[in-house]
């Protein structure tokens, strides 16, 4: 159903909402919104993965801090295609400059948040 690595571009504006108050005067992206912006990208190139839900992250690490006007490459890299009793598991990988900013391991399994 999708393919093994999925790739993203991605110029980080200066006016998203979060910058004003992470931090005053020091704008940083906040952990939590690199991975959402990764889900939203995804949803957004493959419509049949909003029938998942994110339900776990099992490991997340953050190397390097990303700032506005900076370009970072959202990379997935997915282990299992569409398995009804696993669910979608994948690895997420944020790059600025060749260097990796967040590497994360997610689980989606089907279904709406409350079945």
């Amino acid at each position: 159903m999708f393919p093994k690595t999925v790739e993203f571009d991605y110029y980080v504006p200066d006016d998203l909402w979060f910058f004003d108050g992470h931090f005053p005067n020091n704008p940083v992206f906040p952990g939590i919104m690199l991975i959402s912006l990764g889900i939203d990208k995804f949803r957004g190139k493959y419509p049949y993965f909003g029938h998942y839900r994110l339900h776990r992250i099992s490991y997340c690490r953050f190397k390097d801090i990303v700032r506005p006007y900076e370009y970072i490459k959202l990379k997935f890299i997915i282990s299992g295609q569409d398995d009804k009793e696993k669910g979608l598991e994948m690895n997420y990988i944020i790059e600025k400059s060749g260097k990796t900013c967040l590497k994360a391991s997610l689980s989606f399994i089907k279904g709406a948040l409350h079945d």
